[in-house]
């Protein structure tokens, strides 16, 4: 018996759309967190792999399971059996940490949907067991998450609703896209040569999105916090596969108008930088944070980053077919470029005020307020510098939290007003400001 995946998932989703969404992006975010290239690195240095405890990651690894293994029986559940008998054996399954790690072999037998998704289940859940067990040793070498990736892998994708998913590649459609304008616009006002791949695109950005809006609220557990880090590894992964493709394409594709090549050229090197940004800054050190608080705010941060560039992508490419197409029409929260540099001039020039003001007065009893506000600015507004500052700023932010003396400070701030500076000419030298002139002249002594 072949099983109609499409139909079964296609059913469920129309009466569970939150757990259809969440079964395959858990799904997917499973199957790419054991390639190491996807994960954050520092640029300048890195600890050699075979000095690396990978606890952390089997830990997250062992709550990622747990959330497929949810979304899983809310998706059998929906019309085959009572829903809580299925949360009965779901904490059976999440309790049960005293069993043995023992593999079954995929029967062969036909099975309806129903029944594959069970056995699909009990396979997740003993590596959830696994996972478990290995996150409680004190160290994991990287040979052993590894080898933990490749059997997961081996035998998770030998199940069949796995496979169907994998040969299909959670490729979204247009159906899925929630807008209806931009459904008609990639069905019937994309030029026919580029309508396929312009299409499928703007839908991932949208499974993207999608993928962002089911953070968990602030939570005072760790684990449900940390497990997210696995869904920025899935997106990292994402967009490198699709730039991957997209290159691919190029070579093997008749010649595109020059100027959707330069849209999407544009547009996926523009995910890319905002990419590294959550990668190798928010993520890089997430799994060491300790507090809740902190979690959630680099998570917050993120969230932020890629959200405002899947829709800037999105809006990028649907205005080279119509250049009438709004922003604000189509996100409640969407801030155009011209809103981030306006604002992004606006604080920095606050923020330099306040270091001259510091500076020429000599008023240390102010130095905790500097801190603050550097603090702020690097929670917020920072991201919408260019990616090349961040290390700089992030510098100067450890020097105004270290220096003490008086003549310390005022060689740093001088340093710091010159630096400001610069970055304030920067910025104001962007396209989206030409029209929009600064009302302060930016003095450079």
């Amino acid at each position: 018996m072949t099983t109609d995946w499409h139909a079964w998932l296609q059913q469920r989703a129309e009466v569970a759309r939150e757990w259809s969404h969440a079964f395959c992006m858990w799904f997917r975010a499973s199957l790419a967190y054991f390639v190491l290239h996807y994960h954050p690195s520092r640029e300048d240095a890195s600890t050699p792999l075979n000095l690396k405890n990978f606890v952390p990651e089997v830990q997250v690894f062992a709550h990622g399971m747990a959330a497929l293994l949810q979304s899983t029986a809310h998706l059998v559940s929906v019309e085959s059996v009572e829903r809580y008998q299925f949360r009965e054996y779901l904490r059976s399954l999440l309790q049960d940490e005293a069993g043995w790690f023992l593999l079954q072999p995929w029967p062969t037998v036909s099975q309806t949907p129903d029944e594959q998704m069970l056995q699909f289940m009990d396979t997740v859940g003993q590596f959830r067991t696994l996972a478990f067990h290995m996150g409680q040793a004190p160290w994991v070498a990287y040979p052993a998450f590894v080898v933990m990736g490749r059997i997961f892998r081996q035998h998770v994708l030998s199940t069949p609703i796995a496979a169907w998913l994998v040969q299909r590649s959670l490729i979204p459609g247009v159906d899925e896209i929630p807008h209806a304008e931009v459904r008609y616009l990639c069905r019937y006002q994309l030029p026919p040569a580029v309508r396929p791949v312009v299409a499928w695109v703007v839908a991932k950005l949208y499974q993207w999105l999608a993928y962002l809006e089911m953070f968990p609220p602030l939570s005072e557990d760790i684990g449900i916090l940390r497990r997210n880090y696995m869904v920025f590894i899935l997106l990292n992964a994402e967009v490198q596969r699709l730039k991957r493709r997209w290159d691919r394409f190029l070579v093997q594709v008749h010649p595109w108008p020059s100027d959707w090549v330069e849209a999407l050229e544009g547009t996926l090197f523009a995910l890319q930088m905002e990419m590294k940004k959550v990668i190798h800054r928010e993520m890089l050190g997430f799994l060491e944070v300790q507090r809740s608080a902190g979690l959630y705010m680099r998570l917050e941060n993120s969230q932020g980053i890629l959200r405002n560039a899947f829709q800037q992508a999105i809006l990028s490419l649907l205005q080279t077919a119509d250049p009438s197409l709004s922003g604000t029409v189509l996100f409640p929260n969407y801030r155009t470029k011209l809103e981030q540099s306006l604002r992004l001039r606006e604080d920095l020039w606050s923020l330099r005020q306040l270091v001259r003001d510091i500076w020429r007065n000599h008023a240390w009893d102010r130095w905790s307020e500097l801190v603050s506000e550097f603090r702020r600015f690097r929670n917020t507004t920072m991201h919408f510098l260019m990616y090349r500052d961040w290390t700089h700023f992030d510098e100067f932010y450890r020097q105004v939290q270290r220096v003490r003396t008086p003549a310390a400070r005022t060689a740093l701030l001088d340093q710091l007003n010159a630096f400001l500076g610069a970055l304030l000419k920067e910025v104001n030298k962007r396209d989206v400001l030409q029209g929009y002139p600064f009302p302060y002249k930016i003095e450079d002594e």
